[in-house]
């Protein structure tokens, strides 16, 4: 009973450190959109190469409704959705 409850504790820790992850580089991607540097070094197309797999669903989402978000609205709208669909699943 102890290895299943310290699986389970161990599977806990390592979902949320990636949605941890996940949400700081959406962050960290809103802040590069923000500021308007470079598109094109390498920091920038990394996060956008690691960020899109994210954000793709949610914009197909947002087109589907007939809303027109702006570029910077996406990330938001991805920790929003993505962090309330994990606390329903909680309840």
């Amino acid at each position: 009973m102890q290895i299943i409850s310290t699986l389970f504790l161990f599977i806990t820790w390592g979902v949320t450190a990636i949605i941890v992850a996940a949400i700081v580089l959406i962050v960290l991607r809103s802040i590069f959109n923000y500021m308007d540097g470079n598109p094109f070094s390498w920091s920038a197309v990394t996060l956008r190469r690691s960020t899109e797999p994210v954000l793709t669903p949610v914009r197909a989402m947002l087109r589907g409704r007939h809303f027109s978000a702006e570029e910077m609205h996406g990330p938001l709208e991805t920790i929003q959705t993505r962090t309330q669909g994990l606390l329903d699943r909680g309840k």
